[in-house]
């Protein structure tokens, strides 16, 4: 087996199995949506001159209506997303079709997006190519755009009226359609089913990756959980339900919560197994399912596990070589008698690898190949990382791993890894600045690196900066009132139960939000709330101590679509300087706004912004996309001049994408604001 290139394949190169075939795929990056990476029919390249532009400028015929919203979303939420019916003209072609156009995104190691990926296929029931649509051999047009739907990865089932319809106009397409509504409709109820991830726990690294065989075969019953027992044990389950659709869906959810409850009550593998075979009597669709359930002891390594007609896990040692672990005969689930546990060890910097049977039963490999092909590439990433960074981590492994063997042969039935590996509970932060404004931005960069090194990313990241970044800049700016400014205290813990535990402490003096309605006091206080699981205030005549605490969780990564774009270049961390830019070129007045806007910002935002509006008597649009931090003291300023606008009968319009820091932070705040952009394509 030909080992992968670190970075992946080339976004050209897909594997077969479950991957449509497609005219045009197009990886796009960064918040302008530039094309890194782009194939035409057939894997064919096109034009070199779109590669480096934005999509708006290199394929004008698709960045049009829905699809740029679409692909912001897919950003935003990790989730993929889908335009049906889209009507177009491709490049290279002479006539405008209807395509189904698919967003995927690509998450990075740490579970963040990096890119989507574009692809388009033909829509079901499309028109024939020699229907009389033909468009003249000229440029495209700006918006070529004829009617076109859109959803986020799921759409509603047709009404019987509408099927009728549908039906008496074409049967074969009315059939087509239907089947792939109800399709999306199955995967998007399996989505729900399964946990959003894996929780950040101090002394255990823990990864997930699921990858949905296909429109071949619709939504499969392979599910995973990982949960912290209350004694502090782990316990970590994947599962098969036999067959695929809507009830293998909803008896893979309903084995999952039954398998979490039971094992948080007993912390019993054999107990919780029995109790899962007699539910089968009750649970349809739930008989014959395969389950593989482990409990590990982070103090001891000690692991406790059992099959039930499932592969037993993969255990990799502290060098990286690989044994499975011996089976223990059990029947599936509901067709034998009870369940007896065998008893291994994880040592540290060693990894267990639970998976289903999809990652080994893959087209052209017989089971007992699929079963060396595993414990090869498993070895082989182990070692591989180990080489390069000195460590080979759990998520490494399962993305990597998966991407090796499925992109040699494809794969035919749903895949879900899960990774586990002991590691040292980690550090606290503590931090300790003058309360002055420059200093907010010192304690955000160690929040960020403390809660990188602990193993959150992406979303929670943002949640949490912005938590402690208001409570922060509130003893910045109230605490010390009048007096010389005294010290601010950041200290941070992970719970041995996953939370993010944070304190901001102060020696100031507490001081009562106003009770003036325009006042901007307290629009702080109220973001954090929203932002994190619970807040909560103590103060007295020695200082103030704002706790938060918050759950956080690493998604489960998609294998396949980070293969799409692994050999994308990265851009390196950039700082995170405070731009106001004009844009002379835009069709109306309009402003970008990069960078943080906190206490120590914003009133340089406010400044710059009621000049360039004429103090408020001149219409503007504000982009908030590569806004990276927007802190109440930046919405008061923005609330301020949109409410200035508006009593001179001009217009403010601010743009944040969704899924933006800005845009999130508006929400939260119930500030006006346009999340597609305001000024269309007049840019």
């Amino acid at each position: 087996m030909a080992p992968a290139d670190d970075g992946g394949a080339d976004a050209a190169s897909q594997p077969s199995g479950g991957v449509r075939d497609v005219p045009l795929l197009l990886v796009l990056q960064g918040p302008e949506l530039c094309v890194t990476a782009a194939t035409g029919p057939r894997g064919g390249p096109v034009r070199p001159d779109v590669i480096g532009r934005p999509l708006a400028a290199a394929f004008p015929e698709i960045a049009t209506g829905p699809v740029p919203a679409a692909v912001r979303r897919a950003f935003a939420a990790g989730r993929p997303q889908t335009v049906r019916k889209h009507d177009l003209r491709l490049p290279g072609t002479d006539r405008i079709r209807s395509y189904d156009l698919r967003m995927t995104p690509v998450l990075q190691a740490d579970g963040t997006v990096c890119s989507v990926v574009l692809d388009a296929a033909e829509a079901a029931g499309a028109p024939d190519e020699t229907a009389p649509r033909a468009v003249p051999n000229a440029e495209p047009p700006v918006e070529p755009i004829i009617g076109s739907t859109v959803e986020p990865a799921t759409t509603a089932l047709p009404t019987p009226r509408t099927a009728g319809q549908n039906a008496a106009a074409d049967p074969n397409t009315a059939t087509e359609q239907a089947y792939a509504q109800a399709r999306d409709v199955i995967s998007a109820v399996q989505n729900e089913l399964l946990p959003p991830g894996v929780p950040v726990l101090p002394t255990i690294r823990l990864a997930a990756a699921y990858l949905p065989a296909g429109a071949e075969t619709a939504a499969g019953g392979d599910w995973f959980e990982a949960i912290r027992l209350p004694d502090g044990r782990i316990g970590l389950a994947v599962g098969d339900v036999v067959g695929h659709g809507m009830t293998a869906s909803t008896a893979m959810g309903q084995l999952r919560v039954l398998l979490r409850e039971r094992l948080m009550d007993t912390g019993s593998v054999p107990s919780t197994l029995d109790f899962l075979a007699r539910a089968t009597e009750r649970v349809r669709g739930a008989r014959a399912a395969t389950v593989c359930l482990a409990i590990i002891d982070p103090d001891s390594g000690q692991l406790e596990y059992a099959t039930a007609g499932h592969p037993p896990p993969l255990l990799l040692d502290a060098s990286g070589v690989p044994r499975y672990l011996l089976p223990t005969g059990a029947a599936p689930l509901g067709l034998g008698p009870g369940y007896r546990p065998l008893v291994d060890r994880l040592e540290p910097g060693g990894i267990l690898l639970m998976f289903t049977d999809g990652l080994l039963e893959r087209p052209g490999c017989t089971p007992a190949e699929g079963v060396t092909d595993l414990a090869v590439a498993a070895a082989e990433v182990f070692a591989d990382q180990a080489w390069r960074t000195g460590a080979c981590g759990p998520r490494r492994l399962a993305d990597r791993t998966v991407r090796r063997l499925v992109g040699d042969t494809g794969f035919r039935d749903d895949i879900t890894v899960l990774a586990a590996q002991l590691r040292a509970a980690p550090a606290g932060l503590d931090l300790l600045v003058p309360a002055r404004r420059e200093n907010l931005a010192t304690l955000r960069s160690g929040l960020d690196s403390w809660l990188s090194d602990i193993g959150v990313h992406g979303y929670h990241v943002q949640l949490l900066q912005h938590a402690v970044g208001e409570l922060a800049a509130n003893a910045v700016e109230h605490a010390y009132h009048a007096r010389q400014p005294g010290l601010v205290a950041v200290r941070a813990r992970l719970t041995a139960a996953g939370d993010v535990l944070a304190r901001v402490v102060d020696q100031g003096r507490w001081r009562a939000s106003a009770s003036d309605p325009d006042s901007d006091r307290g629009v702080g206080l109220a973001l954090v709330t929203d932002l994190v699981d619970e807040l909560r205030l103590e103060h007295d005549k020695r200082g103030t101590t704002a706790t938060i605490r918050h759950h956080p969780w690493i998604p489960a990564q998609s294998p396949i679509a980070a293969d799409l774009a692994g050999r994308l270049p990265r851009r390196p961390a950039d700082a995170d300087p405070f731009l106001i830019l004009g844009q002379p070129s835009a069709a109306r007045h309009r402003v970008r706004v990069d960078g943080p806007i906190d206490s120590e910002t914003a009133p340089t935002l406010y400044t710059e912004l009621r000049a360039c509006t004429a103090a408020g008597t001149r219409d503007v649009t504000v982009d908030l996309t590569g806004t990276t931090h927007l802190a109440s003291a930046g919405v008061a300023v923005l609330h301020r001049l949109c409410t200035q606008a508006a009593r001179n009968n001009t217009e403010m319009r601010l743009y944040a994408p969704r899924g933006t820091p800005a845009q999130m932070v508006m929400s939260l705040a119930r500030l006006r604001h346009h999340t597609t952009d305001p000024d269309g394509d007049g840019l």
